[in-house]
């Protein structure tokens, strides 16, 4: 099964340490580019 994901349910998943809960779960998750930036932008170290 593929999953495309936007912004808000990858948050809350690293919020809570459970980021490799949709891989685990799905065959390939798909995050558009958009949703990458915005990722790298919020969670950079």
């Amino acid at each position: 099964m593929v999953i495309i994901s936007d912004t808000s349910p990858l948050t809350a998943l690293l919020l809570v340490g459970r980021g490799d809960l949709l891989t685990s779960l799905f065959d390939r998750v798909v995050i558009p580019p958009a949703v990458e930036r915005e990722l790298l932008c919020a969670h950079a170290a």
